[in-house]
């Protein structure tokens, strides 16, 4: 299977506010944003109001899923809540929102993918970070899968779980 990655553009938005309300996702992501929520969050992506680099990946020409990455130098203050003191690396976020994909193994190519092609094509990015709830075992599995390693547990900001800190270097 092809992997493709296109930035998210504002169309996308409805796609997006279905697959955030599915339970797979929000389970993981928060709860079931409104569609104006959506259009406000990710529209400030789209419009680099925020300085996330958001992406719909596509499986062959389906649309499945959902990247984003964000320096650590624009969020220095969640660097310091991790622990990563390298403010060049980068933070990814993913999740498979088309569910008949779930559950195929595609998570961990599409995600190497993703690392290799656009967040590696940038050389000053020496290494990408994710960092999901430690309770989150098929996403750990999958990252490992990807070529990410355990980091340390970290806790977050607030809402009382684990974050499972892990790191992929060139």
């Amino acid at each position: 299977m092809q992997f493709r990655f296109r930035p998210l553009e504002r169309g996308d938005l409805p796609l997006m506010h279905r697959w955030l309300g599915l339970s797979h996702v929000a389970e993981w992501w928060g709860r079931a944003p409104t569609l104006a929520e959506v259009e406000k969050e990710y529209g400030e992506y789209i419009d680099g109001v925020e300085p996330i680099c958001a992406f719909l990946a596509y499986a062959d020409d389906a649309p499945i899923g959902h990247l984003q990455f964000a320096r650590y130098r624009d969020y220095e203050w969640y660097a310091r809540i991790l622990g990563i003191e390298e403010l060049d690396a980068v933070n990814c976020d993913v999740f498979i929102g088309e569910e008949r994909f779930l559950h195929r193994g595609l998570g961990a190519p599409m995600l190497r993918a993703f690392v290799d092609e656009i967040i590696f094509a940038d050389a000053s990015t020496p290494t990408c970070f994710i960092d999901p709830d430690a309770r989150n075992r098929i996403a750990i599995r999958a990252y490992e899968k990807a070529g990410f390693r355990f980091v340390r547990h970290v806790a977050d900001d607030g809402e009382g779980e684990l974050i499972h800190l892990m790191e992929r270097t060139r």
